[in-house]
């Protein structure tokens, strides 16, 4: 199963030798407690991406997971990822394009500022964390993607928020999509706004009654979902 992390991490422009802009930062920080994934909490490895690194395996770059919106690749030379002490280290020079040019904009604003990868898991570990809440370590993963993110919460949910939406009917990736364009400035189509009123109606009939309020991982999903369907509102306007 595909799974990506969303990590709020420094992901910044700098310039290259010619002055053309980079995108650098850290896609996965090392022995780092994720927050509540679902029932269960998350941690990687150092070495966890060794080989998929040393594979040869291309690994691309993306914005917001979005494969329309190509930032780089390894296979030639635009993109470069590595393990360092800290993590997953990246760093890639994206196209002259005219979105590409809104993107440096807006992170040299500030505006993006979070890193995210898009990885299989091919060996992990679970025990149990001093809270007692059930631990995954992830020992070794298969690196699909990795890049800059604005709004992680469709392109980087967790897998049990996640399955609740995809059982509900809902498309995060088109939800994302979505919201990508907004967030570039663009206006949305009829079709966008079909799509947002069709995904909020569903949103509405998928939040837990108030009898499961006691349930704190219903309660937590229920937070969830009415964050996200406050963002498809604000968005749509």
């Amino acid at each position: 199963m595909r799974e990506t992390r969303r990590f709020p991490l420094t992901v910044e422009v700098r310039a290259d030798d010619d002055g053309a802009p980079l995108v650098a930062g850290h896609a996965a920080v090392f022995n780092s407690l994720s927050h509540d994934l679902g029932g269960f909490r998350e941690t990687i490895k150092p070495g966890a991406f060794k080989r998929t690194l040393k594979s040869g395996n291309g690994v691309m770059s993306f914005f917001n997971h979005n494969p329309d919106y190509v930032l780089g690749r390894t296979s030639n030379k635009t993109l470069t990822v590595a393990e360092d002490l800290e993590g997953l280290a990246f760093q890639v020079k994206p196209p002259e394009t005219a979105w590409a040019a809104d993107l440096m904009t807006s992170m040299r604003r500030g505006d993006v500022e979070d890193a995210s990868f898009s990885f299989r898991v091919v060996k992990d570990e679970w025990g149990q964390g001093d809270d007692g809440a059930a631990l995954r370590t992830l020992i070794e993963v298969e690196l699909f993607e990795v890049g800059p993110v604005t709004m992680g919460a469709y392109p980087a949910a967790d897998s049990g928020v996640r399955a609740l939406l995809s059982q509900a009917g809902l498309d995060p990736d088109a939800i994302a999509a979505v919201l990508q364009r907004r967030a570039l400035g663009r206006a949305l189509t009829d079709a966008d706004r079909e799509l947002i009123a069709a995904q909020t109606s569903i949103l509405s009939t998928i939040l837990p009654t108030a009898t499961a309020a006691s349930d704190p991982g219903l309660a937590a999903h229920s937070l969830d979902i009415r964050r996200r369907r406050q963002t498809l509102l604000i968005y749509s306007l």
